[in-house]
């Protein structure tokens, strides 16, 4: 896990809309780059929940896998009952299985921070515990 630690190098939210609600990179250099490599990956998610939609007994994973492989990245995507997207970018050479436990996490702060009463919802989210979580899990080891 450690490995991996090393290899993440952006963390997003995109809400219901497809607006961005959150974004934390590895440099500040390659956020204009990360966004647009993020934004090409909606259509890629827009599809993946479109062909079967779920229904309140499915069970299936919020687990998308991967979504763009470009040249220096790998980016996966994660799908929230309330349709926000959480999407990983990772150095090339990442694997599904390594990345799942990552988004479970994030998950679970994300709630945490969208449970806050002064929250309003589709709005950027501005949590230090979430920004405290994602930090952690981009933390070189």
């Amino acid at each position: 896990e450690d490995k991996l630690l090393k290899m993440l190098i952006c963390v997003a939210v995109v809400g219901r809309r497809n607006n961005l609600l959150y974004i934390r990179t590895q440099s500040e250099d390659q956020a204009v780059r990360l966004q647009y490599v993020l934004h090409s990956c909606l259509d890629v998610v827009d599809e993946k929940t479109s062909i079967a939609p779920k229904t309140p007994t499915d069970n299936r994973d919020s687990f998308l896998g991967l979504l763009y492989p470009c040249e220096d990245y790998r980016v996966f995507g994660y799908l929230t009952n309330t349709k926000l997207k959480i999407m990983l970018v990772c150095d090339d050479g990442t694997k599904d299985p390594e990345i799942k436990p990552m988004f479970r996490s994030l998950h679970d702060a994300l709630c945490v921070a969208l449970c806050n009463p002064f929250y309003q919802p589709d709005t950027t989210i501005r949590s230090k515990a979430f920004d405290a979580a994602v930090a952690v899990l981009m933390a070189p080891k």
